[in-house]
């Protein structure tokens, strides 16, 4: 899905390269005059500036009660995808020199939570990985791709429904009590 979606943005870019060879020609046109002539590569369209990974599914199930399936779609959703959106846009990135990579990783990558075992086992790689793709960048004198990880709380989504012990990834399932908005708000001052 990720190849097909960067054919599907290749196929738009030959006239965003013929825009730009247009305006090179117009530029060497106006720098005639000058004795140095400018040794200019040939375009190669980069397709994606930024490119933001955000991808998440929960299973919310006791580590011994989780199938082989379950614990293996998780990790390939929230881990694994973000090697595969790498592998096809990174190296575009890399001979331009110039990119933004943000991995959407969790709260749930810092701290680990009950039924939560593969996905914060998978947003810790996410985080990992970004590290790694930071040092391997530099070590490569590569200067103009940046990268950055994002680290947002529990979103109300239902996707954590009924991983936190209620049934709606909140609080206690005792319904909307003084003590369940309490409960909420300090987690959130704390996280």
């Amino acid at each position: 899905a990720v190849r097909r979606a960067k054919m599907e943005m290749q196929a738009a870019a030959p006239m965003v390269a013929r825009l730009r060879r247009q305006r090179q020609r117009q530029r060497q046109r106006q720098r005639r005059w000058q004795a140095a002539t400018y040794p200019r590569k040939p375009y190669q369209p980069r397709v994606v500036d930024i490119l933001v990974q955000n991808a998440g599914v929960v299973t919310g199930k006791p580590l011994c009660a989780l199938t082989a399936d379950e614990t293996r779609h998780t990790l390939s959703v929230n881990l694994s995808a973000h090697f595969y959106g790498l592998r096809e846009f990174l190296p575009a990135m890399i001979e331009h020199d110039s990119g933004f990579v943000v991995t959407v990783a969790s709260m749930m990558g810092h701290i680990g939570g009950a039924h939560l075992a593969p996905y914060c086992a998978a947003k810790w790689g996410l985080l990992g990985l970004d590290e790694c793709l930071r040092m391997e960048l530099r070590r490569s004198g590569t200067t103009g791709v940046r990268t950055m990880a994002v680290c947002p709380y529990v979103v109300t989504t239902g996707m954590f429904r009924g991983a936190f012990g209620g049934g709606d990834g909140d609080g206690d399932g005792n319904g909307n009590t003084w003590w369940r908005r309490a409960s909420r708000s300090v987690r959130e001052m704390l996280i």
